[in-house]
């Protein structure tokens, strides 16, 4: 996708993405903002877990489905590109990305690898500059494949 101003779709409508940063590996994360600036502010994510890629081509699809409205929409598909290219949960420095936010931090090992300290990686500190320009009143993150849904409030 293209990191620049509004782009035809096949829909009709227009997107706009912004880079958020690069991964470890130098890979662009990029957010696309399909909705219009009014109403909530919703953010959606997916590819924090690069073993997880069927919400990535949900989102993807999303980007090229019908236009949005009442709402302030961003979209996130590849939140670790590294790992989604490996088919991998971690990103290039083996750090589970879902690990690594400085709210509530722990030192994790193996799978769950949390990095060396809270937003040790270029990842999760592109996220947090994101969400902190765009101030959203929701967050989605999408996971998969559990049997069901989890419900944090």
């Amino acid at each position: 996708p293209p990191a620049s101003a509004a782009e035809a779709r096949p829909a009709g409508a227009a997107y706009a993405s912004v880079v958020l940063g690069k991964s470890v590996g130098g890979r662009p994360i990029v957010a696309w903002h399909l909705g219009e600036e009014r109403g909530p502010t919703v953010v959606l994510i997916a590819g924090m877990h690069g073993n997880e890629p069927a919400p990535t081509a949900i989102l993807r699809t999303l980007r090229d489905g019908r236009s949005v409205h009442g709402i302030d929409l961003w979209v996130v598909p590849a939140y670790n590109p590294d790992g989604l290219v490996r088919g991998s949960r971690r990103n290039g420095r083996g750090v589970d990305l879902n690990r690594n936010s400085p709210y509530h931090w722990a030192p994790l090992g193996g799978s769950y690898y949390s990095g060396p300290g809270p937003a040790s990686e270029p990842e999760t500190r592109a996220m947090m500059r994101f969400l902190a320009r765009v101030r959203p009143d929701y967050i989605l993150s999408f996971h998969q494949p559990l049997n069901g849904v989890d419900l944090a409030v």
